[in-house]
């Protein structure tokens, strides 16, 4: 109950403070928080270019993910750190279990560790941490879609985990803002809904169990973290979809198997991949990126720091 409460007042507070900055007119942010870097660790929905040939899990048409726009809404950029940049975020990547995928994630631990090895972070850096995909996808693969207490155990685990990166970076890194998002809604995306609607509530509910172990683990860092409840912004998007302009919020537009390989000439002919939610079955769209960095952090960020909600 407590962690549901807090999923809605945060969520509430960040759509109240963009909405009242757009009214406005206003195109920078103004608040307490001046960040002078952006950094960043997570799996595919923060990989912004350290996958194979510097390609991302989307359709690459070079634009920015969520994680570059809330920079971005700050006058700042984000590269890839194998670009000289600061985000180590790759997709595959669990918390800390290895990549099996065969595409040799680093682990977020790893990548937490990187992190602290490449740089000091000073008073006004901004770490940003997405987890929680890969360690769903990869325990219900596992299974074989035949989800059991092992199985709803280990995600769980993996939450804790990840909650015990964000305090590994606040108590041993001296991060003084770190932005944490989890899992969104698996179970409602192409992958998860092709087991079928039983076993589809089923992963819905393992999104849910690591987001909330997350929140167990974080729940006395609020003067250091920001968290955003990614299932519930993806929600909002899926359940209201005309007024995202999302035509098709179900099929996949990229053609492509692997995630890496999705281009603007590899879409569902005469596809439109600005109005679709997926870009393949665990993947979204970069538009839908864009508006979930928007819409979670980007513009109300600061004002969430200064406030210590």
């Amino acid at each position: 109950m407590h962690s549901s409460v807090l999923r809605r007042a945060t969520l509430a507070l960040a759509l109240a403070g963009s909405a009242a900055l757009t009214a406005c007119g206003s195109s920078s942010v103004e608040s307490a928080l001046t960040p002078e870097r952006f950094l960043a660790v997570g799996d595919g929905y923060s990989d912004i270019g350290q996958g194979p040939n510097g390609t991302r899990p989307t359709v690459n048409d070079g634009s920015n993910n969520w994680t570059q726009q809330i920079a971005a809404d700050y006058n700042r950029t984000l590269k890839p750190a194998n670009e000289g940049g600061y985000s180590w975020a790759q997709a595959y990547a669990r918390v800390t279990q290895a990549d099996t995928t065969g595409h040799n994630a680093p682990s977020i631990t790893q990548q937490v560790t990187s992190l602290l090895n490449a740089t000091t972070l000073g008073d006004r850096d901004v770490v940003i941490m997405s987890g929680g995909l890969s360690d769903v996808y990869a325990e219900v693969e596992a299974a074989n879609g035949v989800i059991t207490d092992a199985t709803r155990a280990a995600v769980s685990k993996a939450g804790t985990e990840f909650g015990q990166q964000v305090r590994r970076l606040v108590k041993d890194g001296g991060a003084k803002y770190v932005l944490v998002t989890g899992v969104y809604n698996l179970g409602k995306s192409p992958w998860g809904l092709a087991y079928g609607d039983e076993v589809a509530a089923q992963i819905t509910r393992l999104a849910v169990a690591f987001n909330d172990a997350v929140l167990l683990e974080i729940n006395n860092l609020a003067e250091n973290v920001l968290f955003r409840d990614s299932a519930v912004i993806y929600n909002i998007l899926a359940n209201e979809p005309d007024t995202y302009g999302i035509d098709n919020e179900d099929t996949p537009v990229c053609t492509v198997a692997e995630a890496y390989d999705c281009t603007t000439s590899t879409l569902l002919p005469g596809a439109n991949y600005d109005t679709y939610l997926w870009s393949d079955s665990l993947n979204l769209t970069p538009r839908i990126n864009r508006i979930f960095g928007d819409r979670s952090f980007g513009e109300s960020m600061g004002y969430q720091f200064q406030y210590r909600w």
